[in-house]
């Protein structure tokens, strides 16, 4: 089947639930980095380098969790566009601007978008994974990422 008809017919609607564990995730780290700095806090002879290492993952604990807070998203893949919504809002990209796509360690999958001048960076949660691993929409969005791949370098 020719990939161009195979990406109208793939639909995708991600699940509220995969939505809410990335929060979930999100939110646990800024408590647990909360209670680090109260550990360091309570420490007077954490000085130095030990501090400043201590304070360097907590920090890295905030930044991850809002890279996932603020990644995690919604995705439906119909007519071969790519719908997300972070909070509110839907945007829509069509599948030819997918430039990265990785399945992570945990049941997620990352995908990059470049559309408009804009970069989208998404994390979605892709189905069940006991099902079937990787999931049929991870292999399906690797495959149009190497396709466009394999466009834009016949093109320059």
């Amino acid at each position: 089947m020719c990939i161009e008809k195979r990406q109208q017919d793939f639909r995708f609607y991600s699940k509220l639930r995969g939505k809410i564990v990335f929060w979930i995730c999100g939110i646990a780290t800024m408590p647990l980095s909360y209670g680090l700095l109260l550990l360091i806090r309570r420490t007077p002879e954490l000085t130095g380098r030990p501090l400043v290492a201590a304070l360097s993952v907590e920090v890295s604990l905030w930044i991850l969790g809002c890279v996932i807070l603020f990644s995690a998203c919604d995705i439906q893949i119909l007519d071969g566009q790519l719908r997300f919504r972070h909070l509110f809002v839907w945007r829509s990209v069509p599948l030819e601007s997918i430039t990265r796509v990785q399945t992570l360690r945990a049941p997620a999958v990352y995908v990059r978008a470049d559309y408009g001048g804009k970069h989208y960076r998404l994390i979605f949660y892709p189905g069940d994974f006991l099902e079937s691993s990787p999931p049929p929409v991870s292999v399906f969005l690797e495959e149009v990422c190497r396709r466009n791949e394999e466009n834009y370098e016949s093109r320059h």
